[in-house]
């Protein structure tokens, strides 16, 4: 088995979704999920680290310290905050700076470990999944040490990944239809898209400070 693959199973890497929302600009959140809410799908994570992929629209996401570093997210798109801080998400780089209702609000208002879907506004222009990955801290240090603050992957303007767009797709008509058993399906889509993520982010630096990558275990 490959380093990567391994430590992935060792830490006990898990994907969960809390979130199903559509946004009407002008709109922005906090992105501060507590460890309790966390802790409602998966009491035993070590390290959380936030993501949102966007099935249709934009977004604009910033640590909650600095939006000047804001970045855009397009549809079809994942981006991921590895070291687990609070964060803003917002409808323009504007809004950030203005103050922002946290996600929390929307969280208490569903049942402990269950997902929820919100509405903001009468015609949707965003449609978000937002969630968070969970693993042991100590066993995934080697891949979190080489991601930066924040990051995001593209799954579908890749000609060699049609089958990402696929599955993007099925992620957005889990979140309109919500069926019995969605929240697992989100949950291993999120686990499958974050490993692509990771490696197409790794696969670009400097073979010097990926060599562990390609090793066996």
């Amino acid at each position: 088995m490959d380093a990567l693959s391994d430590l992935l199973r060792l830490a006990k890497f898990e994907g969960a979704v809390y979130l199903c929302s559509n946004f009407t600009a002008p709109w922005s959140r906090a992105g501060n999920i507590p460890r309790a809410v966390c802790a409602a799908f998966n009491p035993l994570a070590g390290r959380i680290m936030p993501f949102h992929l966007v099935t249709e629209g934009s977004c604009w996401v910033s640590p909650i310290d600095d939006v000047t570093s804001a970045i855009r997210v397009d549809s079809g798109e994942l981006l991921v905050m590895p070291r687990g801080e609070a964060h803003l998400i917002g409808s323009s780089r504007e809004v950030l700076r203005e103050p922002a209702e946290d996600l929390l609000s929307i969280c208490l208002t569903t049942a402990p470990g269950d997902p929820m879907k919100f509405s903001h506004g009468d015609v949707p222009q965003t449609r978000l999944i937002c969630g968070f990955f969970a693993c042991d801290d100590t066993l995934m240090d080697p891949v979190l040490s080489g991601l930066p603050r924040m990051f995001k992957t593209d799954f579908r303007n890749d000609p060699q990944s049609a089958w990402l767009e696929s599955t993007i797709k099925l992620a957005a008509v889990e979140a309109a239809e919500w069926r019995a058993g969605s929240a697992i399906c989100f949950a291993r889509l999120s686990e499958l898209l974050f490993v692509v993520a990771v490696r197409r982010y790794l696969e670009a630096l400097p073979v010097d400070r990926t060599r562990w990558v390609a090793g066996r275990v």
